[in-house]
């Protein structure tokens, strides 16, 4: 198995019960774990957080419950789910994913956050499902290495991107965004938990009376948003546009100018933001470092790229992937510079 693979969630779940997940476990692996007497086998390289009782197990990942998750947050929320079932999903903010064993709904409850920024596939297995945070490791909870989808190719190639619940492989699904997948009675279920609700000013719905209200609740939204991507840990991608510009503002602003932003340049009339990105660098006073994409980057990039899932992979990949390499592994970067000069 190569590196990058172990690093996620791998697992199975049987309808019948019983599972023969041990004896196919990849060798790099640690054993798997039966979380229950419902055949559910999991091995995991995530940092999951794990509540058990007699109502069930939760294992959740990298959410967050209000202001703050911990121990106590985790007991709180799994008691919002034994009364209010898979609406209480909402409550959870930020990225995250979630596996519930509800013994009394006799059920398995697989959930991604509203965007999907953790992703999780899905396929038929014997008498099951198989599961995986990765699309590669998937093949690795499968019986047999599932043909290329002509559908989702051709979605690639159109879209730059493959939509869920659609993959490159034939009978693999991705959960969608604000979605759930619950296993039950032999069959299992793709559920929307969630989705964005505007109101018309008509509704009584509370309304920002004036520009400078609207801008300073913007101001706080984005503010919280960097916060909770790791402000103190983190780096910025930095194009000079309006998205990555205002990002590393409020990044330089939490860690008081000691921050690192990254811009990639292309040696192309037309295409360049390099000179934006100075400028930006220079107003919030961070250390940029600049990295001009060559040819030679492109024969040495492309393979690792396709390697990867392309699922979730967009024109920009190239450039980020090139400039995530020469970050400091121990601090990752939020934001984005794309060739296109959009910001994601």
């Amino acid at each position: 198995m190569a590196g990058a693979e172990k690093s996620g969630l791998l697992g199975r779940v049987s309808f019948s019960g019983r599972s023969n997940a041990e004896a196919d476990a990849p060798p790099l692996w640690p054993a798997w774990q039966r979380l229950s007497d419902a055949g559910v086998w999991l091995h995991w390289h995530l940092p999951l957080l794990k509540h058990q009782d007699d109502a069930g197990t939760l294992l959740l990942g990298s959410a967050q419950f209000g202001s703050r998750l911990d121990g106590e947050a985790l007991a709180q929320w799994w008691q919002s789910y034994q009364q209010q079932g898979d609406a209480a999903l909402a409550q959870l903010e930020g990225h995250f994913l979630a596996i519930i064993l509800d013994r009394r709904r006799q059920c398995v409850t697989l959930a991604v956050d509203r965007f999907s920024t953790i992703p999780l596939y899905y396929a038929a297995a014997g008498d099951g499902v198989a599961l995986a945070s990765q699309l590669p490791l998937l093949r690795h909870a499968m019986a047999h290495r599932p043909a290329l989808s002509m559908q989702g190719i051709y979605h690639y190639l159109y879209f730059h991107m493959v939509p869920a619940p659609l993959s490159v492989w034939e009978g693999v699904h991705k959960i969608p965004a604000g979605h759930l997948l619950k296993i039950s009675q032999g069959r299992a279920e793709l559920v929307r938990y969630w989705q964005p609700v505007f109101l018309p000013a008509a509704s009584g719905a509370t309304q920002l009376r004036t520009q400078s209200a609207a801008a300073a609740l913007l101001v706080e939204r984005l503010t919280t948003a960097v916060e909770r991507a790791g402000a103190q840990s983190s780096a910025a991608f930095l194009s000079g546009g309006l998205d990555s510009s205002t990002v590393t503002g409020l990044l330089s602003r939490q860690r008081e100018g000691d921050v690192d932003a990254y811009t990639v340049g292309f040696d192309a009339a037309g295409y360049d933001e390099m000179p934006y990105a100075r400028i930006a660098a220079r107003h919030f006073g961070v250390r940029h470092h600049e990295l001009y994409l060559q040819p030679d980057d492109v024969v040495e990039i492309v393979p690792k790229i396709a390697m990867a899932d392309v699922t979730k992979a967009k024109p920009g990949r190239l450039t980020t992937t090139r400039t995530a390499v020469r970050t400091d592994p121990a601090r990752p970067a939020i934001g984005a510079a794309f060739s296109s000069g959009q910001a994601s």
